[in-house]
């Protein structure tokens, strides 16, 4: 009876692990929706970047956080107001990476981290757009 228990735990578990590893690379992965805005956060470790690199072909902004001397950060807090000053997005990103589906239009992009601000104009056209922050150790 033992062995036919513990068989069946083994089947069990190989057919689970594909799940639970599916579950492990993207456990920092945050998709949203705010203002009809479709936005993701992530990034955390290579298999998560490789995944939103991916995902990146259904976005056109890329925002990459990191801190002196080439850390990636995650925990930023991000506000992306349209051209009236409207918030478009307001949230904290789940990683280093944040990918967004903007509208063509100008916008003003304002990240904080430790208390630290900067913030960025941004003229969305036509491709896709990388912006960097670095703030430092």
């Amino acid at each position: 009876m033992k062995t036919k228990v513990a068989l069946l735990f083994g089947c069990l578990m190989l057919m689970l692990s594909p799940l639970a590893s599916k579950a492990a690379t993207s456990a920092f992965i945050t998709e949203g929706k705010s203002n009809g805005v479709m936005h993701v956060s992530g990034g955390v470790g290579k298999d998560e970047r490789a995944k939103m690199d991916a995902m990146a072909k259904d976005y056109n902004l890329k925002l990459v956080f990191a801190q002196a001397p080439k850390n990636y950060v995650s925990g930023v807090k991000i506000k992306i107001e349209d051209h009236s000053g409207k918030a478009l997005i307001q949230t904290t990103s789940s990683g280093p990476w944040f990918l967004a589906k903007l509208p063509q239009g100008d916008y003003r992009i304002i990240v904080s981290f430790h208390d630290h601000s900067e913030m960025r104009h941004l003229k969305m056209a036509a491709g896709a757009k990388t912006v960097e922050f670095f703030w430092k150790a």
